[in-house]
């Protein structure tokens, strides 16, 4: 963006999905060498990696069929059996249908002496500036939800091999991180739980996120709250270059406005101190809440520097306006914390049946979720939702492929966060009935044309096989899309390659429109089904790859 002919904005957004912080610096870095080796005409003297994601990613796949996978799993099986159920934060406004999602920030700003002050008062006790931060922040949620236990999701770096510290990539993981706390422990005895915890949760980062959520123990705790009830992201100071040969940069603060999360805090260290933001879903909270938390977290790590060694419930007690403005908040909030202990209660309870509450189709989905989840699909009712019983967004998209085999729904992912079941399955859809001989006839097909594709033979394929998983990738999951429309008139969303069998693609693929031969460049001929809504294509140029695209993106 050029805003005069000497000072322009360079705005980079990569998705997360191939992006990590890590690889900001390392863009800082490489910039730092390209541009000015432009300037003068000569090569930059960059160095390879010494290995590449793909790399990366093939130790991964084996690490997760690894012995020490399954204990790093067996330690949050245990942490989570051992923890009481924590209570979900009280909201400004009850959850509705057709939520926009829009989000929003109240930034944080903490100075250089204030963030001295508690970096000499963490070292003093044989910690780090982020443990005690967390130790304060994890301190007011837990006054703020009513419950001695809180947990929080801590995004972590997972560049724990020096040889991926180079690669550009998307390595994080998040770890939801169990804290109890006893109020009448001195703050310093907190602190040093606090700084247990997280070192035993970082040496067990390995487990994928969306892995550690399919577990009963797991998943157990995150009914009804979901399974962490604020994020909490700190990052360590960033020596980024700020100058590119003769161009001199700043930062320029940009916050996106949707909300991954309902309530969350995020700090980066900076030359000036500490800057982040209190990222909340504005659907729900109110600016003033963000507010009123800000300032109640400032409040408090002021206090922890000023007088240290006070126990944590003197400290929480401590008089100032941050905590007379809080003290309103949680007497404003007070109907809705009861309400969440109630609720915390009964879940402790033996659970009644909910499946009796809903229709055939709603049933059926209850128990996809089941599936997904690690639930017990008697314990999902009407008024459920996918994320507040432990669901991820890589979840949603097998529940979406799974609605559309089961039940013939095309839904919309983003449905998912704001939406209920009853809401997201109408009482009166009819769950979709496989025809056996179509499908046994549909699998032989398929499994033919993956052997073709994949350069295997039908006899190694089986029903229970993903395409993926037998070596396939994004570019042949659409030819096989297109051969699966042309020999055997069936229409699949490439989607769900990623995630189904070869059982499920073809138990649950549509038949195709009427096959229609169209002209292709050199004579060719090109078998062409008609786009929902459209024509036939007329050249090649129109075929089915185009269309599957156009596809993907009506649905999107």
């Amino acid at each position: 963006y050029r805003l005069s002919a000497q000072e322009h904005v360079f705005l980079f957004m990569p998705h997360h999905i191939v992006w990590d912080g890590w690889s900001f610096d390392l863009l800082y870095e490489e910039l730092a060498a390209l541009y000015p080796a432009a300037l003068d005409k000569r090569p930059a003297t960059l160095s390879l990696p010494p290995v590449s994601y793909v790399d990366f990613a093939h130790w991964h796949h084996g690490w997760m069929a690894s012995e020490a996978c399954q204990q790093q799993v067996a330690y949050w099986k245990t942490k989570f059996a051992g923890v009481q159920v924590p209570r979900s934060m009280p909201t400004d406004r009850a959850r509705q249908s057709g939520m926009t999602g829009e989000g929003a920030v109240e930034w944080v700003r903490i100075d250089t002496e204030l963030t001295e002050a508690l970096r000499q008062r963490a070292q003093d006790q044989g910690l780090t500036l982020n443990m005690l931060v967390m130790g304060v922040y994890a301190a007011l949620m837990s006054q703020a939800i009513g419950s001695d236990t809180i947990v929080l999701g801590v995004p972590v770096r997972g560049r724990l091999s020096t040889e991926v510290e180079s690669v550009m990539g998307f390595f994080n993981n998040l770890l939801p991180v169990p804290l109890t706390l006893d109020s009448t422990q001195p703050l310093a005895a907190w602190l040093q739980q606090v700084k247990r915890d997280m070192l035993d949760a970082f040496a067990h980062q390995d487990v994928p996120f969306e892995r550690l959520v399919t577990e009963p123990e797991v998943a157990a705790s995150a009914n009804k709250v979901g399974l962490y009830q604020s994020l909490f992201s700190f990052q360590d100071a960033r020596a980024r270059q700020r100058n590119w040969g003769p161009l001199q940069h700043s930062s320029v603060l940009v916050m996106q406005k949707g909300a991954t999360e309902d309530f969350g805090l995020w700090l980066m260290e900076v030359p000036g101190g500490l800057e982040g933001g209190i990222n909340y879903n504005a659907d729900v909270f109110d600016a003033l809440t963000a507010q009123v938390f800000r300032e109640r977290l400032l409040g408090l790590l002021r206090r922890v520097a000023q007088t240290p060694h006070l126990s944590v419930s003197d400290l929480l007690a401590q008089p100032g306006a941050d905590a007379l403005a809080f003290a309103a908040w949680l007497q404003s909030h007070a109907p809705t914390r009861a309400a969440a202990q109630g609720a915390t209660a009964q879940a402790g309870a033996a659970p009644a049946r909910k499946v009796g509450q809903l229709g055939v189709a709603q049933a059926r989905m209850a128990e996809v979720w089941a599936g997904l989840l690690g639930v017990n699909a008697r314990d999902i009712g009407l008024a459920d939702n996918f994320f507040d019983l432990g669901g991820n967004s890589l979840l949603v998209m097998q529940a979406v492929a799974e609605a559309e085999r089961v039940l013939g729904l095309q839904l919309d992912p983003r449905r998912f966060v704001y939406e209920p079941l009853g809401q997201l399955v109408p009482a009166d859809v009819a769950p979709v009935v496989a025809q056996a001989g179509a499908a046994s006839a549909a699998t032989q097909g398929l499994a033919r044309i993956w052997a073709e594709l994949l350069g295997v033979s039908t006899q190694q394929i089986e029903s229970g096989d993903n395409f993926f998983d037998l070596g396939g990738n994004s570019l042949l999951v659409m030819r096989a899309v297109s051969e699966a429309q042309q020999q055997l008139g069936l229409d699949t969303d490439p989607r769900r390659y990623v995630y189904e069998t070869l059982q499920q693609l073809s138990d649950g693929a549509r038949p195709a429109a009427a096959p229609v031969v169209v002209s292709g460049t050199g004579g060719a001929a090109l078998v062409a089904a008609e786009a929902e809504g459209g024509t036939a294509a007329s050249s090649a140029s129109g075929g089915l790859l185009s269309r599957v695209f156009g596809r993907l993106g009506r649905r999107s």
